[in-house]
């Protein structure tokens, strides 16, 4: 789930920053990935936490020289496992309402991200097939100019 945590951030700067250059990025999908990001957040928070002060209360000076600290340490690592299994929850449940949802919308952002390029390709080419069949014409006109004003026929036309 950590590494999750991390893709869907970066995703989210993604969405940001497509929000940024004009992109229709809804502030409301905004909101709702940043839920989904604090549940896991808050979940990795707590196992990193009960992992530290497990790891503390392993130590053998603290159970010999603090039995109570010891005991204490165990007791906080205890409450903070649990309390990562609920942000856990949390977040499950975030994503059983809205993760399809926001799959779908982050999708059609995509899409429509790359539907543009294949529509600007298929532009170009159009632009360039009407350009080339105005030379193609111009240079059957009886009389046509080509670059440099010379005629077809290989001499100076004269300027209008």
């Amino acid at each position: 789930a950590h590494g999750l945590r991390i893709a869907g951030k970066l995703l989210r700067y993604t969405l940001e920053m497509a929000g940024e250059i004009g992109l229709d990025v809804p502030q409301k999908l905004l909101r709702t990935f940043k839920g989904f990001q604090d549940a896991l957040g808050l979940w990795h928070d707590f196992v990193v936490l009960s992992q530290r002060v497990a790891g503390e209360a392993a130590e053998e000076t603290v159970a010999l020289a603090a039995p109570r600290v010891y005991q204490e340490l165990l007791a906080l690592a205890q409450a903070a496992w649990a309390r990562s299994r609920v942000e856990l929850r949390q977040f499950v449940r975030l994503w059983r309402e809205k993760g399809l949802a926001v799959g779908g919308r982050i999708e059609a952002i995509a899409a429509s991200v790359c539907a543009a390029p294949a529509a600007e390709a298929g532009m170009s080419a159009k632009l360039r097939e009407e350009q080339l069949q105005r030379e193609v014409h111009d240079e059957t006109l009886p009389g046509a100019t080509r670059g440099g004003g010379e005629s077809a026929g290989g001499g100076r036309t004269p300027a209008h």
